[in-house]
């Protein structure tokens, strides 16, 4: 399917999915950030109420579900 494109062509595809690629992976770090800092301001006063432990544990989890989502995700795509 692409042997009847020029090197130019080609370069410029490849550049503009370059470009869409790296928007994508900053918005997703971006977007990923936010649950964090958001969490970081509230996890003094709940530390006070309920304890380190629970607060630990919480990022841990959510970290866990989104390995597994994530797994689970590129399972389906091959």
């Amino acid at each position: 399917m692409c042997d009847n494109l020029s090197d130019e062509e080609y370069d410029l595809i490849e550049n503009e999915i370059q470009i869409y690629t790296n928007n994508f992976s900053i918005t997703d770090s971006m977007l990923s950030s936010w649950p964090a800092i958001i969490y970081v301001f509230f996890a003094g006063a709940l530390s006070d109420k309920f304890g380190r432990k629970w607060l630990i544990c919480l990022p841990v989890t959510g970290i866990l579900i989104s390995t597994i989502f994530q797994i689970i995700h590129y399972m389906f795509i091959w």
